[in-house]
């Protein structure tokens, strides 16, 4: 299940590359292959961890997904800062992307952990 979403989002992310130009379409790219990559490690993983594992490393995920998202936003405002808004605006649309991803990343945990009666992280 985690596979099939993660392929999705590879999906969506190389729907952006196709119309995108430079670095932009090289961020879409480089995303995409890290859904890739999680969507492999997610199918031989499938039925190897506990769920307490899975859960513990979907923390870490958005744990991580927050950290990623925040150094992200720093270097918009620093392009931005620096007077490349053309090169910030492109920053931002791969910045809204990974958001959005996070978000769901998020979502998704909230339901497991409300599902097996743990606390909810935000």
């Amino acid at each position: 299940m985690r596979a099939r979403r993660y392929l999705e989002l590879v999906g969506d992310a190389r729907r952006k590359a196709a119309t995108a130009k430079g670095t932009l379409r090289e961020s879409y790219l480089a995303i995409a292959a890290s859904w890739e990559h999680l969507a492999a490690e997610a199918e031989a993983s499938a039925s190897e961890p506990t769920r307490e594992d899975a859960l513990t490393q979907a923390i870490r995920h958005v744990k991580e997904g927050d950290v990623r998202v925040a150094r992200q936003r720093a270097r918009v405002e620093q392009r931005e800062r620096c007077g490349h808004s053309e090169l910030a605006e492109d920053a931002r649309k791969v910045l809204t992307l990974l958001g959005d991803s996070l978000a769901d990343a998020r979502d998704r945990l909230r339901s497991e952990l409300r599902a097996h009666g743990l606390v909810d992280v935000s």
